[in-house]
């Protein structure tokens, strides 16, 4: 999807995991820099929309990106301080469109 020129990017998320939750970023990507636009979570089993401000991407130019990162931590510390892995999550994106 083109964003130049673009205000608002939006997309819907689906969190397809059944006990998890999903803490999640996105980055806008370019050939030589990844920028963080938005972040948030989601509950098992449930689904958002995702609106992405992109009239304060100020770091690089919208009709240089050429995709959109999702990252999110796979690790939590349990009641001993011990660091562990995350059971796997499952989501789903869908329906990208961009408000200019």
């Amino acid at each position: 999807i083109n964003i130049a020129g673009g205000k608002k990017l939006y997309f819907n998320l689906t969190n397809t995991s059944s006990e998890q939750e999903l803490y999640f970023d996105f980055d806008l990507c370019t050939a030589s820099r990844n920028v963080t636009v938005g972040g948030g979570f989601c509950l098992p089993n449930h689904s958002k929309l995702i609106e992405i401000d992109l009239s304060n991407v100020d770091k690089i130019k919208l009709e240089d990106v050429t995709s959109l990162e999702i990252s999110f931590v796979n690790y939590y510390f349990d009641e001993n301080d011990e660091m562990c892995i995350e059971d796997d999550r499952t989501f789903t994106l869908g329906d990208f469109y961009v408000k200019y």
